[in-house]
């Protein structure tokens, strides 16, 4: 297996063939690390944000298009990250689903917020309803990441209840 595989140096973008070695390699992939990227702080801006919209993966599909039945939309308590609010149902957050629940849709099932008091933003703590009745501005507003590369289970605000993919 290529060390770049395992970020010990930047890799350059996906060639065809290299591209389908990496697929049989996922496969087999244990599930954690299937659809996960690798990088370096060279590629990055800051925290978990590319530089590029070129990604080095070991999957083909970062953003889940449907969330399968064994992953649970959750929403969480004022201030909490999704690593916390799934460890309080005894599971675990799975940070490729978020693309799934980022959606007003899943949002407006889960929080007090109606269709028009969704808007676009980008943060490691969404997507989130804006829960803290002292943020004048925000309050009662369901915030859809507009920033895949902003999908976070770690992310927390204290001004948000984050909505999370628990398995």
């Amino acid at each position: 297996i290529p060390r770049h595989l395992f970020g010990h140096q930047s890799p350059a973008p996906c060639q065809p063939r290299i591209l389908s070695s990496l697929l049989t390699l996922s496969a087999s992939a244990p599930e954690p690390i299937r659809a996960m990227c690798r990088t370096s702080p060279k590629v990055t801006v800051h925290g978990n944000a590319y530089s590029s919209e070129k990604k080095w993966c070991m999957g083909t599909q970062m953003k889940a298009v449907k969330l399968p039945s064994t992953v649970e939309a959750v929403a969480g308590d004022q201030g909490l990250s999704c690593d916390q609010v799934c460890e309080k149902k005894g599971k675990k957050c799975e940070a490729r689903y978020m693309g799934a629940i980022n959606t007003c849709e899943y949002l407006v099932k889960k929080f007090p917020c109606g269709t028009a008091a969704c808007e676009e933003n980008f943060g490691y703590d969404q997507p989130a309803f804006v829960s803290n009745s002292e943020n004048k501005d925000m309050y009662g507003k369901c915030l859809v990441n507009s920033k895949d590369s902003y999908y976070s289970c770690r992310g927390q605000h204290k001004d948000t209840s984050r909505l999370c993919p628990c398995k």
